[in-house]
């Protein structure tokens, strides 16, 4: 089997934060830089480094990990984002450009004489900002096409992100400065991270995210407080998945977040991963979704649950009930079965658990309440 999991969170009754880490893509295509999630969640994701540092591709990654090419023939294709009409916005690092990919995959030029340009994004004006690597300045593009600087006497910015009130944030890879930067153009030292470089940021729910390639972390920002700290990563190299204090990366670089603010896509840029970080669980419009998309019932349960064997039908499976800390407790499951699986519950404490189901089909991360 290819280790692809199914991971079931099981939960108490209330609203729970937890961060869950899985792979769910790569390292064919390549996925090593600039990310940007579509209303239904599918992942357009840049190849800057190619085999040799000439990466020329861009992938769509959809949520059970297929993968199709959506153009190639670039530059070292860095940030994206998403624009009028559903055209992809492309920042061509080496060839120091900006283009545009229509809605029918037509590639069109934009704007050139950037500097090494890493990332960008719109405001609610449809104002296109781009971070500079190369001469430390973020370029303001107007919809005519018509340049000007917006900032300047950045070190090797490259993430930039902005939120609901059109703030901009631009982190500086060299030195590990986040800035928050307003309508005024004025620079605002945030906060400064030191586990440089940075690579790319996000930002969600007053949040920002952003990865820290050397250090294998991705670290969290809360902006009232000024204050940041790991979401999730040992620090240590490596692709393990799980929770918090367990998960692996592996020079994590670009990152994006869900339409809906719950998961976070990351690319590594020697893996050529797309990881996925699942931010939170609750009982509101996450639990409907999981209960619209897994055949698996009941939700909450007690002491068995039910799975329909529809998607796994010809194929070897194995399920595993995962304490919180990573531990197995229990094999519940090993083998091929048509139509309805019952899978006793162990007697246990009602709280969080993980139930694996390890098959050659997809990947995704579900939530279960359980009853004491």
């Amino acid at each position: 089997m290819k280790g692809a999991y199914i991971l079931i969170t099981l939960l108490a009754f209330s609203n729970l934060q937890a961060q869950w880490l899985e792979t769910v893509a790569g390292p064919t295509p390549r996925i090593n830089n600039g990310l940007v999630v579509d209303s239904s969640g599918a992942v357009y994701a840049s190849d800057l480094f190619g085999s040799g540092f000439n990466g020329n591709s861009i992938f769509l990654i959809q949520t059970n990990g297929n993968s199709s090419l959506v153009v190639s023939g670039l530059s070292q294709p860095a940030g994206l984002c998403l624009g009028p009409q559903r055209s992809l916005y492309i920042a061509e690092f080496s060839a120091n450009r900006i283009r545009v990919l229509d809605s029918s995959g037509i590639l069109h030029p934009f704007v050139n004489g950037m500097s090494q340009p890493a990332d960008l994004v719109f405001n609610s004006q449809g104002q296109l900002f781009v971070s500079n690597y190369g001469n430390g300045t973020i370029s303001k593009i107007e919809s005519d096409t018509t340049v000007s600087t917006f900032c300047s006497g950045l070190n090797k910015p490259v993430g930039l992100c902005i939120d609901e009130n059109d703030k901009l944030y631009v982190a500086n890879l060299q030195d590990g400065i986040i800035y928050k930067i307003p309508a005024s153009g004025q620079k605002d030292s945030l906060t400064t991270i030191p586990n440089t470089p940075l690579g790319f940021m996000t930002y969600a729910n007053g949040q920002l995210y952003v990865t820290a390639t050397d250090a294998n972390q991705v670290y969290q920002i809360d902006i009232n407080s000024r204050s940041y700290s790991v979401l999730i990563g040992t620090g240590i190299s490596g692709n393990t998945n799980g929770a918090k204090d367990s998960a692996q990366f592996t020079k994590p670089d670009g990152i994006a977040i869900s339409p809906n603010g719950d998961t976070l896509y990351v690319s590594e840029n020697n893996s050529n991963l797309l990881r996925r970080i699942i931010l939170s669980y609750g009982i509101g419009s996450w639990e409907n979704r999981i209960n619209q998309e897994l055949p698996f019932y009941p939700n909450p349960a007690k002491n068995q649950v039910f799975l329909d064997l529809k998607k796994f039908e010809g194929h070897q499976f194995r399920i595993e009930l995962i304490s919180s800390d990573g531990k197995t407790m229990a094999l519940l499951y090993q083998g091929s079965k048509q139509g309805k699986l019952q899978i006793p519950l162990p007697k246990i404490a009602s709280g969080t658990y993980y139930l694996h189901i390890e098959s050659d089909q997809s990947e995704s991360s579900y939530p279960l309440r359980i009853c004491p």
